[in-house]
């Protein structure tokens, strides 16, 4: 997966992400699988509680609503940078 999605930058910081991937597991109905692409597949990453500084960060993994029953076997993690904006 190489959409990901950052919310919830705390005001007057910008952030940078560091992985530009990441390798996603999911299971479902095979029907479903066989028809599922990389395009179907995102990620985003809350960063309301970031301080300034790299780390590492949750990353929800989001499937498109057209494959129900398919799931993210485990949530992965991102690293990314935090920095305040310059003026």
């Amino acid at each position: 997966v190489d959409t990901i999605e950052v919310v919830n930058v705390p005001e007057g910081m910008t952030a940078e992400i560091i992985n530009a991937n990441l390798t996603v597991r999911v299971r479902g109905p095979e029907e479903e699988l066989s028809k599922l692409t990389e395009e179907d597949i995102s990620a985003v990453v809350d960063l309301s509680a970031a301080e300034a500084g790299t780390a590492t960060y949750k990353a929800f993994i989001k499937i498109s609503d057209q494959f129900p029953n398919v799931g993210a076997m485990k949530t992965s993690s991102v690293s990314a940078t935090v920095l305040p904006v310059e003026s």
